[in-house]
């Protein structure tokens, strides 16, 4: 066991009033846990209003509110892509106030790939920070389902991790996940 153990939970549901919501948390051996709750509402077929609170070691330390894109992709591309473009320009921390240095920018983009194989990569980056624009967080993700009833999952799964303010760039730390679909 190391301080990168974790174990990772993963919901999606649907609330009142045309929400989508999405929560994972994770959870590490030494160093407690880490999570968000995504809330988002479609408007249109692009267009999504979105909360996000985010969850260090305690309930709500942050809440986000922005906006995601859904880009349009030509129909016919093999893999059907998608990708979403995320700006989540308020950010309040757990006292209420407003963190005027912080504006995250992110993606995320899925695709089918060949041999029954799938990819994602999601990123975000904080594009107000007072030292430059800061990479914050992301992850790529390239999996394959097995077993009989295809609920488990291997990944490669390396985080794209933050070198500090000021720093656009993220580093690489390479990692493999196994998953049990429940």
């Amino acid at each position: 066991h190391s301080e990168n153990d974790l174990v990772e939970l993963n919901a999606f549901y649907k609330l009142p009033g045309k929400v989508k919501g999405f929560t994972w948390m994770d959870f590490k051996k030494k160093s407690g846990f880490f999570g968000k709750s995504t809330l988002t509402r479609d408007f249109g077929e692009y267009l999504q209003g979105a909360t996000e609170l985010v969850h260090g070691n305690k309930p709500l330390t942050e809440t986000r509110v922005g906006a995601y894109v859904n880009v349009p992709m030509p129909k016919g591309i093999p893999g059907k892509p998608r990708l979403n473009l995320r700006y989540m320009p308020l950010c309040i921390d757990s006292s209420g106030d407003r963190v005027h240095d912080k504006q995250m920018v992110g993606y995320c983009a899925t695709a089918k790939l060949p041999m029954g194989m799938n990819a994602l990569a999601f990123g975000w980056l904080n594009a107000a920070d007072d030292k430059g624009i800061s990479w914050n967080y992301g992850e790529l993700d390239v999996s394959k389902a097995f077993g009989k009833d295809k609920r488990w999952v291997i990944a490669y799964n390396p985080a794209l991790t933050g070198k500090g303010a000021g720093k656009a760039t993220p580093h690489i730390e390479n990692r493999v996940a196994i998953r049990r679909k429940f």
